[in-house]
């Protein structure tokens, strides 16, 4: 049995081990026959919500819904070749109504992304206008698999409360929440012709999962770090996702307290550290370097990357040949203008 390379298309043998490891981390529980009942939740629960301005909740059910369906691929590009959980929820029961939701509670919340980053490109900017000092180090932290270890019940909560503050009303509040839970609930998968559902996580590849865990995240790690930024122990410190990147001054700390501090944040998000090598650090597709009293930055790639392009004399639409020097040209285009 093969499955694709994560980041890369190469046909991987699959690791019937590591699949069976991921479902007892996930602490998934096999079901003896399809939830079939949790579509019927969905529906009237939508029925329910009237004051979302959901003018058109018909619209919010799938016609035609399945249960979605776990598969992996494994990061080649890492150490012992881990495996990356990928479910397919487009046809799943709560799809279009968890879209729906992620897309109202991003505009009703407006969170504020103070210590967030959207790209790469926007990171190089900051760096490149930010000095150090010669006892300024580097390191990376990545929360060990974020969306299986996200609690179900404090993230509605935590949506709650911020819904409270910004003085939503309180029924809109209510539905908001019966819904939101609804949705979560339903992080069930089929896996070798077998159904499972964790005791704990968001579902993943649902469109509300990204927003739930921004909401979580700032919620408790940034505001925690603002602290530590205050006391500059810390000098820089940005997140993108559940990757995380820290300039310190190891004067007044060390990689190890700021570790062990973030990982006693919360009991069920952990982090894993990587430090600087020769003054030098990779993050998102940029290469790091400290020089004195600022950072260089430069492109990264990953052992995997590939030159492989499309075929000239290929049956493909020209503008997919161009594609990828498109996407090239404006990488280093982008990358050079911040470091000159």
């Amino acid at each position: 049995m093969y499955s694709a390379g994560d980041k890369n298309w190469g046909r991987q043998t699959r690791n019937t081990d590591k699949q069976k490891k991921l479902l007892r981390k996930t602490r998934a529980h096999p079901r003896a026959v399809a939830p079939v009942n949790t579509i019927t939740a969905v529906h009237l629960t939508i029925q329910k919500c009237n004051t979302l301005d959901i003018k058109r909740s018909r619209f919010l059910n799938q016609i035609k819904p399945q249960l979605p369906a776990l598969k992996t691929q494994i990061k080649i590009h890492k150490g012992n070749e881990p495996i990356q959980p990928v479910v397919n929820n487009i046809y799943a029961p709560t799809h279009k109504v968890a879209k729906f939701l992620s897309k109202w509670l991003t505009k009703n919340l407006q969170l504020s992304n103070t210590y967030v980053i959207h790209n790469a490109t926007q990171l190089a900017h900051d760096l490149t206008h930010l000095r150090i000092g010669n006892t300024s180090r580097l390191i990376t932290l990545d929360i060990k698999d974020l969306y299986v270890n996200i609690p179900i019940e404090e993230t509605i909560h935590i949506t709650k409360t911020l819904l409270t503050d910004k003085k939503t009303d309180s029924l809109i509040i209510k539905q908001t929440c019966s819904l939101l839970r609804t949705i979560l609930m339903q992080n069930y998968f089929q896996f070798d012709n077998k159904f499972f559902q964790p005791n704990k996580g968001i579902a993943m590849g649902s469109p509300i999962s990204d927003t739930e865990a921004e909401i979580l995240l700032q919620y408790y790690k940034d505001s925690l770090v603002k602290n530590n930024l205050e006391n500059t122990n810390i000098k820089f410190y940005n997140r993108y996702v559940d990757d995380i990147l820290i300039i310190y001054d190891e004067q007044k700390t060390t990689a190890d307290t700021i570790l062990s501090y973030m990982n006693t944040t919360h009991n069920h998000l952990k982090f894993k550290h990587t430090d600087e090598e020769n003054q030098t650090i990779s993050f998102l597709d940029l290469l790091i370097t400290r020089n004195q009293d600022h950072l260089n930055i430069n492109i990264y790639q990953k052992p995997t990357t590939t030159d492989t392009t499309i075929h000239y004399y290929s049956s493909h639409p020209v503008e997919h040949k161009y594609a990828a020097f498109r996407f090239l040209l404006n990488r280093l285009h982008q990358s050079t203008s911040v470091t000159r």
